[in-house]
């Protein structure tokens, strides 16, 4: 979820497409993580994993992007404290973003039922 429009493909998603924004992505433990993620069309940088997503948990997610030079990334889960900051520095986008939201799921190997649900978005220049 976030800005730009990462390219999906029956077998593969490309992270390394202009975005910036946050990725879930199951471990081949069965764990669901969550990490930011930005690129500049060429290369990708994600963070380590921010937290371990359970079946219905809620998250609020934000970002904010520092004049062209950082992006910071806060989330929180079931209504939780804010975590702390989370600032990537390098592959930053400066395309224009043309999707806010974007779902894909490739290759899940199980049993697959996820809902993304947009409950309340903001854009502050």
């Amino acid at each position: 979820v976030g800005l730009g429009d990462i390219t999906v493909s029956g077998s593969a998603i490309t992270f390394t497409s202009s975005h910036i924004g946050f990725k879930m992505v199951r471990a081949a433990s069965g764990a669901t993580n969550l990490s930011a993620t930005q690129a500049n069309g060429t290369t990708e940088t994600a963070s380590a994993a921010l937290t371990t997503l359970a079946v219905e948990d809620g998250l609020d997610l934000a970002l904010s992007v520092d004049s062209g030079t950082a992006v910071r990334y806060w989330w929180r889960k079931n209504g939780g404290v804010w975590s702390a900051d989370t600032t990537l520095t390098t592959n930053i986008t400066t395309a224009t973003g043309v999707a806010i939201a974007k779902f894909a799921i490739s290759n899940a190997g199980v049993a697959t039922d996820s809902t993304l649900r947009v409950r309340s978005a903001a854009f502050v220049r």
